[in-house]
């Protein structure tokens, strides 16, 4: 052999070289390289983009959310799940001697469950705190 390093006969074209550092070295290769990397970076781009468009919706929603919460405290507590648990807590507690923990809860409920869809619970921990003798802290009409 004559000693070169493209391992095929002729002038090696076609064959990328150990001292081109592993890039095309024919047309062709450079441009199949280049569409390659510019398909990459538009999907970079599109990755980037959607990345910072869900980031941006995300903090938005977040300062919506924490808006709605300084306006109204009690609406993440606003759940019937939440509110039954806490009628049964303020119930337990008044069973067990603890009155002050129970009307605590009471009136807690009773501040929160407020409007047409919790008016119930609201009305179910009044109703307690009548019997309990405690004060309905609500502000407003008398009810």
């Amino acid at each position: 052999m004559d000693g070169s390093t493209s391992g095929q006969a002729g002038s090696g074209r076609g064959v990328a070289r150990p001292d081109a550092g592993g890039a095309a070295s024919t047309p062709g290769q450079r441009a199949a390289v280049t569409e390659a990397t510019a398909g990459a970076r538009r999907l970079g781009l599109l990755l980037a983009g959607a990345s910072v468009a869900l980031g941006a919706a995300g903090a938005a929603w977040f300062f919506r959310f924490a808006g709605q919460v300084r306006r109204d405290p009690g609406v993440v507590y606003r759940d019937p799940t939440t509110l039954d648990n806490l009628l049964k807590r303020a119930s337990d507690a008044e069973r067990a001697g603890d009155r002050a923990s129970a009307i605590a809860t009471y009136q807690f409920v009773a501040a929160v469950g407020t409007g047409k869809e919790w008016a119930p619970y609201g009305a179910a921990a009044r109703a307690a705190l009548k019997r309990l003798g405690a004060p309905d802290t609500l502000p407003g009409p008398p009810r």
